[in-house]
């Protein structure tokens, strides 16, 4: 008996990672400069980290057609903005189509965090401005529910612009 509830548990583990491995999703999306539904976002790596900081939560904002003036190219990023900071390092960056009112997952990425300074990593923007591009770091104040971010070093004008428009109201 207990021969073949071991061989069920392999077959159990092998299907889900068949499953999980079976992917027919390109490795390498091909860039593009309009936001990505989730299912072509690559999730980073889950890790053993617990970070625990105020700055941990969801926040919001909203760009507008002023704040994207001088910029016509960043016109579709355009909407309300949704930024959550998990308590295990990863990010999500989501907007909402200010047309369709469809929620599109733009970033899935990871952040690390020092005393005033947050990190981003994702992988979009290196598909946008190359590898340079990966890591964006920012100063940042957290001012009861408001969370100010100013740029340090970024060279994603899009992580940018979403990240630094406007402070994030905590939601």
């Amino acid at each position: 008996m207990k021969r073949s509830n071991y061989l069920i548990s392999v077959l159990l583990v092998l299907t889900v990672l068949v499953t999980a491995c079976g992917s027919t999703t390109a490795a390498n999306p091909t860039p593009s400069t309009t936001p990505t539904t989730a299912a072509k976002i690559p999730s980073p790596t889950n890790t053993s980290v617990v970070i625990s900081s105020p700055i941990v939560g969801t926040y919001s904002l909203t760009i507008s057609l002023k704040d994207v003036a001088s910029k016509p190219e960043l016109g579709p990023h355009v909407g309300k903005w949704t930024l959550t900071l998990n308590n295990d390092g990863s990010d999500r960056l989501r907007h909402t189509d200010p047309i369709t009112d469809a929620l599109i997952e733009v970033v899935y990425g990871t952040y690390q965090l020092s005393p005033g300074q947050v990190s981003f990593t994702d992988d979009t923007c290196v598909q946008l401005y190359g590898p340079d591009a990966a890591t964006g770091t920012y100063n940042w104040t957290l001012q009861g529910k408001t969370l100010i971010l100013r740029t340090k070093v970024e060279k994603c004008s899009i992580r940018q612009l979403v990240l630094t428009s406007h402070p994030w109201l905590k939601v």
